[in-house]
């Protein structure tokens, strides 16, 4: 009653006689339940008492004609014909609340049944590495999480089966120089309690970068050249605590491509590029020392067109390499793929 009251506008009613407000066990009614008691005997829906109370007429004006109409819907009726403002101010964010609880719940219903399904592992290209169809990502390993938080979830998904994790020499995001190459400290150091032939380490050399000179030693622009290669792959391996790295990656190519927020090529901005075969020979050379097991090569170009152009000088028709000491290339990507979840 007293939020009926408020939601109308009026202060509340007097209480109703402890006769009709209270049951054989002293327990308070529900109002809705004394009307329909007093329509069954007979009775008005308004006793007396409560009219003596100095309130009958008032209330006797807002109580409906219709006899089969409850409290809950007068309550109703009065919310929608007279609305808190605060209510009304509030109204898109409470829907907004439910969509993401909704969301939330759907979210976990379907992690819940992804669980409950045995993990596949595939192999990865021609290689030899059988990898979970789940790699786990850790570019926010030592920004937006702490060491323990990243060791937690590295344990986890261990534990769970997932055998491949990715990092990259710049992590984690956003980058800075403070915090850059944080993600592999602790990656290095969770793996020192672990097997490493059960852990299959991907990380990523950076590619044609003018403002991410802290990367390399006295550079003035990070290149993806032998030398960028292979300091890159040293300096992994000594954050990483490990003697090779299962998959290496280039994460942006050297030549100009639309990325970082360009959605379409511009021809003005093109530049000099490392030859691509020139590339190779040097993951070539980290293969042959055992430093790097395999190589995988992400391609930024947003047409077809412009990756076959840029390929057909070391690729035959077949897709074969034209020279065979140079390393296969295991997979290729041409624009980010991401799973969004909302």
């Amino acid at each position: 009653r007293p939020l009926f009251c408020a939601v109308a506008g009026r202060p509340p009613h007097p209480p109703l006689p402890a006769s009709v407000t209270r049951n054989s066990r002293n327990q308070p009614r529900r109002a809705s339940s004394v009307l329909s008691r007093r329509r069954r005997q007979g009775q008005p829906s308004i006793p007396p008492s409560y009219l003596a109370a100095g309130r009958g007429a008032e209330v006797g004006r807002q109580r409906p004609r219709n006899r089969n109409f409850s409290m809950q819907q007068m309550a109703l009726s009065a919310f929608v014909t007279t609305p808190s403002s605060s209510y009304s101010n509030n109204l898109p964010r409470l829907t907004a609340c439910r969509s993401q609880r909704w969301h939330a719940r759907r979210l976990r219903s379907q992690v819940r049944a992804q669980a409950q399904q045995e993990l596949q592992y595939k192999k990865l290209g021609d290689s030899d590495l059988l990898i979970s169809e789940i790699t786990l990502g850790t570019m926010t390993f030592g920004e937006q999480n702490t060491e323990k938080e990243a060791h937690d979830m590295l344990s986890y998904s261990f534990d769970q089966g997932i055998n491949i994790l990715d990092t990259a020499e710049m992590y984690p995001v956003p980058t800075k120089k403070e915090t850059q190459g944080r993600t592999d400290l602790y990656i290095g150091r969770w793996m020192q309690s672990k097997p490493r032939d059960k852990v299959i380490l991907a990380t990523k050399v950076s590619g044609y970068s003018e403002r991410s000179t802290y990367l390399r030693d006295n550079a003035e622009v990070v290149r993806v050249d032998a030398a960028n290669i292979k300091e890159s792959v040293e300096k992994s391996l000594s954050r990483l605590s490990t003697d090779y790295i299962d998959l290496l990656q280039i994460h942006w190519p050297d030549r100009y491509v639309p990325i970082f927020g360009e959605f379409s090529y511009n021809s003005t901005k093109w530049r000099p590029s490392v030859p691509f075969e020139d590339q190779l020979k040097a993951f070539q050379e980290l293969i042959d020392e055992g430093k790097v097991l395999f190589f995988r090569h992400f391609f930024r170009e947003n047409t077809k067109a412009l990756r076959d152009a840029y390929l057909a000088d070391i690729f035959t028709e077949e897709g074969e390499l034209k020279l065979q000491t140079l390393p296969p290339i295991l997979g290729k990507q041409s624009l980010h793929n991401h799973l969004k979840i909302s």
